[in-house]
């Protein structure tokens, strides 16, 4: 009897350990690119806070779009609004492309929130250190 006993809770110790154990499902590839460009979006605002930190970043969203190319399958939209209390706010956006599993920057525009017309945040070579 206590052979048997103890085959039983074996049995139940071992169904408990592989409920336990369970892989998480796995994420689509459409939910790992959205996944992967918000934390690419906040290593960005990280470093961006860290070198301008008389700015305040705010108001900062994302948007992850499935495109018909083989070579960026998706693009990624980081905006977000900068202002210090002695200027006015900017709106930023910046594109990446996903091309072999990393996000590239594509764009960096800004503009005043009065203005239509986005213009670059950056000279060609601040842009190179951005990427």
């Amino acid at each position: 009897m206590p052979k048997f006993s103890l085959f039983v809770l074996g049995c139940l110790l071992l169904s408990v350990l592989s409920a336990c154990t369970k892989t998480p499902p796995k994420l689509t590839e459409e939910q790992a690119a959205v996944a992967s460009f918000k934390r690419t979006a906040d290593d960005f605002l990280r470093t961006y806070k860290l070198a301008e930190p008389a700015l305040e970043v705010s108001s900062a969203r994302v948007d992850v779009q499935k495109t018909n190319s083989l070579v960026s399958p998706y693009i990624g939209v980081l905006e977000f609004d900068v202002g210090d209390p002695a200027h006015a706010v900017m709106m930023h956006r910046h594109t990446y492309a996903y091309q072999s599993g990393t996000w590239v920057l594509q764009s960096a525009k800004q503009r005043f929130p009065s203005d239509d017309d986005w213009w670059n945040c950056h000279d060609e070579a601040e842009l190179k250190l951005l990427r």
